[in-house]
């Protein structure tokens, strides 16, 4: 058969030379496509048939044989070639014998005027519709034997379906061909491509989707479909399972938009092409939005252009094919935060860099713990090597693990020497105490927060004291993995709490012989001036009876201050209005008055308060009552300001109120002049001939030992106001906690 383009071959086949030559003259004249070889028999005319032909006209009568003869050895060898019977030898049988032969078309020499027009014509059909018979056939035979499932439509009806098409849907071929194509198809999807998709066809020639086939079973899949339309007007439809892709993709859609960490896919310059939702998300953008931009200028990296320099260095690393890893800080919608920041390249099978593949894992928390831990290192190491604190660790079965320099300074001894040592048998302990270290490490193993004081050696065999603790460290499931031992050494305040005692040993004497020794004699001494008063009367027996009051209270001062300790008891929550108003049924007169107006609760030693109130308040109340005495002789025990009288209805009022971090004790009495004011607290100072000169001392031994701090002011009434600060309140206390 012939393959050159649009020319015709043709091998006319006649036993008369003459009328050969003719009729390839006459067929190439009426067609430049025609080239016409003679043969004049048919042995010669099968020859050349080999050559490659695309029509054979013979004449029916030959030296060897007829032409139908001809005609039956040509179709054994070529079923399809086109064959014209050109013979002067017309009749009805023998047009009946060509045509039950297979012959092409029949044609009678001299027939017509312009025979060999018509039998040009006659050709040219045949070998055309050879050809594209030809062609399709060729089609066929690929569509057989392909993978992929094809089918042809005419007018919405199979007219071909390979086995790969049919076995899709569950069909055999032949159940296929003359049925619609809505078999095959859900309602729904039915609807669909009617409405969606044929439309597309007929306007554009093609159409490439998915849709959802229907199985003979009643089961439906995703395929890839394609559909285009021939010359003709047919349909040629393409189609592939693509379930386990689909399937495929959308687990690793899933796995892409869900992942915790941020991910994207860019090209080789580092464009970006995909983000996942995570990443999204975090910077308040649509995937518009950063798709087709370079990397380093999304929102994502706009915190400074350290940042954006990482992201070019890393496309430029992962571009050559390197993995790129560093930490990068990026820009939320409403927060920074640093990322664990890779980029790997993805290769072809040739190794050239196809895409690269972004990814971010957050670790602003992780970031911030090991700071955290960090700075807790630091403290930790602080405290383990403070120079005042014994620290030291121990495994849960009492061995020493590590100590600090302050207690090796104590041994004649190098840290390898204690180190795995059960740290009862180590040198800081005596025999004698060993039992005991012993029970409070299994206490601390079994979970309880131990405190001890104990006596311990030095490398130079001294008795040291010492006050600790011994605490469980714990796991996340509360299993006891390690204890920590602290100890303070308390040699110096164990020898100043012995010489505390002592002294107060000498106070308490001191105390006995005021309170018996003086007050016996000061007792008899007013019995007898009682006596006397009935007897007599006299002035002198007033100011005796004023001098023995004077010494009662100076006594009862002596015995307060001497019984004022330098360190306060336990420390409590005491509410300051209801303390104030407790202490002034203890020293009021009828004509003073109180206004409390503080609130709120201190931290103090309600004892010693008691003691500080009551002596402001004496002192107020005393000294800025009206009595007997004159004004003169009326003032507070630190002096007078001036020599005004108080208030217009001679009462005294003493107001009690609050201070940033304090409170404080007014009077309107008389106040103190500012050049005194550096005295009053001095035991003894007073500028009374009646007071004892040891009131404010106490308040200002008081307010020492609570670590407060005292002044003394005009108060707005023009008398005098005692400020005390320093003062802790119960919500700054556990702040500080």
């Amino acid at each position: 058969m012939s393959e050159s383009g649009d020319e015709i071959r043709v091998l006319h086949v006649d036993d008369d030379p003459d009328v050969a030559d003719l009729t390839a003259i006459s067929l190439e004249r009426q067609d430049e496509r025609f080239v016409v070889e003679t043969a004049h028999d048919t042995g010669t005319a099968l020859d050349r048939l080999d050559d490659g032909v695309d029509c054979v006209v013979s004449d029916y009568e030959m030296p060897d044989g007829t032409g139908i003869e001809l005609l039956e050895t040509v179709r054994d060898r070529y079923p399809d070639l086109p064959f014209v019977l050109f013979t002067g030898k017309g009749s009805e049988s023998v047009a009946s014998e060509a045509i039950s032969a297979g012959v092409t078309d029949y044609l009678q020499k001299g027939a017509h005027a312009d025979g060999y027009a018509i039998l040009a014509n006659r050709i040219d059909n045949a070998v055309d519709r050879y050809r594209v018979d030809r062609e399709r056939r060729r089609h066929l035979d690929a569509i057989e034997t392909a993978q992929e499932g094809i089918a042809i439509l005419d007018d919405g009806e199979f007219v071909y379906v390979n086995e790969a098409y049919a076995s899709l849907y569950g069909y055999d071929p032949d159940d296929l061909v003359g049925e619609g194509w809505e078999r095959i198809y859900p309602d729904d999807e039915t609807e669909m491509i009617r409405e969606e998709v044929l439309p597309t066809v007929r306007a554009e020639g093609k159409w490439h989707g998915e849709t959802t086939g229907l199985r003979a079973d009643g089961s439906t899949f995703v395929e890839d479909h394609r559909l285009a339309t021939t010359d003709r007007g047919e349909l040629i439809c393409s189609v592939r399972d693509v379930s386990d892709r689909r399937e495929r993709t959308r687990q690793f859609e899933a796995v892409f938009d869900n992942a915790y960490t941020f991910v994207g896919l860019l090209d080789p310059d580092g464009t970006v092409r995909e983000a996942n939702r995570t990443a999204l998300e975090f910077g308040g953008v649509d995937r518009e939005t950063v798709v087709g931009k370079p990397l380093w200028e999304t929102c994502w990296f706009a915190t400074g252009e350290r940042a954006r320099a990482t992201v070019r260095e890393a496309v430029r690393q992962a571009r050559s094919g390197d993995l790129f890893r560093d930490e990068v800080r990026v820009q939320g919608t409403d927060r920074e935060a640093i990322i664990d920041f890779s980029v790997r390249p993805i290769t072809d099978e040739r190794g050239e860099v196809t895409s690269l593949v972004p990814e971010g894992r957050e670790i602003t928390e992780r970031k911030r713990r090991e700071r955290e831990l960090q700075r807790s290192e630091r403290r930790l190491e602080a405290v383990f090597e403070d120079p005042k604190m014994l620290v030291g660790v121990l495994s849960t079965d009492g061995r020493l693990r590590k100590a600090n320099r302050t207690a090796m300074e104590l041994l004649d001894a190098d840290h390898e020497d204690v180190v795995g040592v059960p740290f009862p048998e180590t040198p800081w302990w005596p025999e004698e105490s060993r039992a005991d270290v012993r029970e409070w490490i299994e206490r601390a193993a079994d979970g309880e927060y131990v405190e001890f004081e104990a006596d311990n050696v030095d490398s130079g065999t001294e008795n040291r004291s010492v006050s600790g603790t011994i605490r469980p460290v714990t796991d996340e499931s509360g299993t006891v993995v390690s204890l920590i031992v602290s100890a303070r050494d308390i040699t110096e305040r164990r020898e100043h709490e012995r010489a505390l005692s002592r002294r107060n040993e000498r106070l308490d004497e001191f105390a006995s012989v005021v309170s018996h020794d003086l007050r016996n004699p000061l007792n008899v001494a007013s019995g007898h001036l009682a006596v006397a008063r009935r007897e007599v009367e006299s002035d002198h027996l007033d100011e005796t009876a004023h001098a023995l009051e004077r010494m009662d209270d100076l006594i009862e001062d002596l015995l307060t201050l001497a019984k004022t300790d330098d360190r306060v008891g336990d420390f409590e929550t005491v509410d300051l209005a209801a303390a104030a108003r407790d202490c002034w049924r203890n020293v009021s007169s009828p004509d003073t008055s109180l206004h409390v107006e503080a609130e709120g609760a201190i931290r103090a030693d309600r004892s010693q308060l008691q003691q500080l109130f009551e002596n402001l308040f004496r002192n107020s109340v005393e000294h800025g009552s009206t009595s007997s005495r004159t004004q003169s002789g009326d003032t507070v025990e630190h002096g007078s300001t001036n020599g005004r009288s108080e208030t217009d209805d001679g009462s005294t009022n003493v107001t009690v109120g609050e201070l940033p971090g304090g409170f404080y004790v007014a009077d309107d009495g008389p106040g103190i002049p500012e050049e005194e004011r550096e005295r009053v607290f001095e035991s003894g100072y007073s500028t009374s001939t009646d007071g004892t000169g040891f009131g404010l001392s106490i308040v200002s031994k008081i307010v020492e030992t609570h670590d407060w701090t005292v002044d003394v002011v005009e108060s707005d009434g023009g008398g005098t106001r005692v400020e005390i600060t320093g003062v802790t309140r119960p919500s700054e206390r556990q702040s500080a906690a």
